[in-house]
């Protein structure tokens, strides 16, 4: 165990107590049983918890401490040299240095001599003041210094009056050398901290009347030498408290002494970063720092704190605020320093990350409309991930790790058709959060259509309607479809079908609609045109009202002439009539009995009515081609028909007769000679 003496060059004998204390650590702002033990060492006198000095004091247990409060520990200290002496207090090595602002330690001696064997009670008393901060875990040493208290010198016995006998005068008796010498030890000073084993003693000493004889120097109660000489460099010095103690001897035998306390450290202090942990990531730029650090040496002397090898602070306190970090990491060291200059040190590094992460979903799109297995596609993009944590409706469905871009698989039939919320949140290292949301649809359920007119195998002519109706929440777009072809119907409820736009059968009519999810509706029936027919039909029943008229009537009369005009009207506007209803027309006026009337009479009949111009006109929208014309205009010439051999001839006997034909001037002729070939 440690221990301390105080030099004092006052007394001729000096006794050193040392009581040395340690207080482990003491938190304030509430009472905490902390176990504060002190070692007691002692030279020259003995500490004691009874009167009686058989119960001998090594360790005093102060119990718990709070601030303002205080602890008086009582004690028997009996005097165990063969001089009377006088006892001082003093605390010493506070560490940290400022504990001593705060605390205190008194006792009540009032500075009695004490003599040999004698034994007095003492009270010593710590304190510790309500105003205390910064200060979780302390230490000190108490120091008793014993000084010895010189005894009175007796007043000399008067001897008797002699007679007066004249006698010779004597010789003085010199008096004997009883004062003993002084001494005094120059350096090093009083408990100087040094970073050796070794160290160069001086001191000084001096008698006044029969002088010095020698020196004798103790190192730690052992002795090293006895000397003439005034300085001595001793090694072997252990660490913590070393005592030198350096006796003056004269030649008479007197003597007297001088001590000091010598405490090397030769071991660096400690240090720990507690507060923040080493991989510390945060999103604030001002940093709290904490650490633990201590010495049992020499004591801490200070600490210094360095960001990225750079100085920013040197305190004896043990925490700091770091402000105005930037983003980025930064390798925070703290070193301890003890009053030898020792030097030890901790660091951490933590990550300033103030940058959110950047996190989307890419696919599906806000408001769109999804159905069946259907692939949520995300991108993140930061360098201190934590999970990215994938929702539907609040319900976590995946999670994933890292950077780049992830796909996950939502089987939308588990969900029910309507509005969903798809939503993707992450936490980087340092708490930043960030979050994507988006809205869709789900729609498994497909359009319902149907045409409400025509029904299916219905026969139609002329203009049309299709209505129909198509039914879904999202509808997107309608089709109609006729055949093959392609009308866009979209948020129509009918379709006007000109039914003389295709030939006379069987049409395939379909509607189909689309959501916006992509689902298919659709619905297909089958009509039948039949325009030709009913014209062909209407046709007979006016020749048959014709011919009968013929038979009837001269044949310029104005019966024959309206109905001449009425058949040469629709042959050159109505172009519905084709090849095979014209034969039927023409075979059925060939076979009927006023045919060789008509025959003969038609050409007049043309010229009375002048059909020149709308010949003119059929002829010049149906040219022929000039190899035709040619060939037709030599074998019939002018007035004939211009299809004759150029055309008619070419047909198939018995094929339908173009309807230009119909309202030719020659057209007997047409018709006689495509009948005969």
């Amino acid at each position: 165990m440690e221990y301390l003496l105080r030099r004092n060059t006052t007394v001729s004998t000096v006794i050193v107590a040392l009581v040395a204390v340690v207080l482990a650590i003491l938190a304030f702002g509430g009472t905490v049983p902390t176990s504060c033990v002190a070692a007691v060492e002692t030279v020259g006198v003995g500490v004691y918890w009874d009167s009686g000095c058989s119960n001998k004091v090594s360790s005093i247990d102060w119990g718990p401490l709070n601030p303002g409060s205080s602890k008086t520990v009582t004690v028997y200290i009996r005097n165990e040299g063969d001089a009377p002496i006088s006892l001082t207090l003093g605390a010493i090595n506070w560490n940290p240095s400022t504990a001593s602002n705060y605390m205190s330690l008194d006792w009540n001696y009032a500075g009695q001599t004490i003599d040999p064997n004698q034994v007095i009670q003492v009270a010593w008393t710590l304190s510790v003041s309500s105003s205390i901060e910064g200060i979780t875990t302390f230490s000190f040493d108490i120091v008793i210094t014993c000084e010895e208290v010189a005894s009175p010198t007796p007043s000399p016995t008067p001897s008797p009056t002699p007679s007066p006998t004249p006698s010779p005068t004597p010789s003085p008796t010199p008096s004997p050398d009883v004062s003993p010498p002084k001494i005094s030890i120059m350096s090093p000073e009083p408990h100087t901290l040094i970073a050796s084993t070794s160290v160069m003693v001086n001191w000084a000493g001096a008698d006044d009347e029969s002088g010095i004889d020698h020196y004798s120097v103790y190192l730690n109660n052992d002795p090293v030498t006895n000397t003439t000489d005034t300085s001595r460099e001793l090694s072997g010095l252990v660490e913590g408290f070393n005592n030198v103690t350096v006796t003056a001897y004269d030649i008479e035998g007197n003597f007297a002494s001088d001590q000091i306390g010598i405490i090397v450290d030769l071991t660096a202090p400690s240090v720990e970063v507690t507060s923040p942990k080493d991989g510390y990531v945060t999103i604030e730029t001002d940093v709290s720092l904490e650490w633990i650090g201590g010495d049992r040496g020499s004591g801490i002397s200070c600490y210094k704190v360095y960001i990225d090898g750079v100085e920013v602070v040197e305190t004896t306190s043990m925490s700091c605020w770091l402000t105005g970090l930037t983003e980025s990491n930064h390798v925070i060291k703290v070193e301890a320093y003890d009053l030898v200059n020792h030097a030890s040190s901790d660091e951490i590094t933590i990550t300033i990350d103030s940058t959110a992460p950047i996190i989307e979903i890419t696919k599906p799109m806000e408001k769109a409309h999804v159905k069946g297995m259907y692939d949520i596609v995300i991108y993140g993009l930061d360098a201190n991930f934590y999970p990215i944590n994938l929702y539907i409706d609040e319900a976590l469905i995946n999670a994933w790790s890292g950077s780049g871009t992830q796909t996950y698989a939502l089987d939308t039939t588990k969900l029910t058709d309507g509005p969903h919320t798809i939503k993707l949140i992450v936490y980087d290292e340092a708490g930043n959060a960030f979050e994507d949301v988006i809205t869709v649809t789900v729609d498994n359920t497909a359009p319902k259509v149907w045409v409400d007119a025509p029904s299916s195998g219905a026969e139609l002519t002329g203009i049309r309607k299709i209505t129909f109706t198509a039914s879904d929440a999202h509808l997107a777009r309608v089709l109609l479809y006729i055949d093959n072809e392609e009308f866009d119907v979209s948020g129509e409820a009918f379709y006007e079908w000109n039914t003389r736009s295709v030939y006379d059968g069987f049409h395939a009519i379909k509607i189909l609609a689309i959501d916006e999810a992509g689902n298919t509706g659709e619905t297909q029936i089958t009509v039948k045109t039949i325009n030709v027919q009913k014209a062909m039909e209407s046709r007979d029943l006016l020749l048959s009202s014709t011919i009968f008229g013929v038979l009837s009537v001269s044949v310029i009369s104005p019966i024959i002439v309206f109905t001449f005009d009425f058949i040469e009207y629709r042959a050159g506007t109505e172009r519905a009539l084709t090849r095979a209803n014209l034969i039927v027309w023409r075979n059925k006026l060939k076979y009927s009995r006023g045919y060789r009337y008509l025959s003969r009479s038609f050409g007049l009949l043309s010229k009375l009515f002048n059909m020149t111009e709308t010949i003119s006109k059929i002829r010049n929208e149906n040219p022929l081609r000039g190899e035709e014309r040619q060939k037709s205009s030599e074998e019939i010439g002018s007035e004939a028909c211009p299809h004759f051999f150029g055309y008619l001839r070419s047909l198939p006997r018995n094929d339908s007769i173009p309807d230009e034909c119909l309202i030719c001037i020659k057209v007997t002729q047409c018709m006689n000679r495509h009948a005969t070939g």
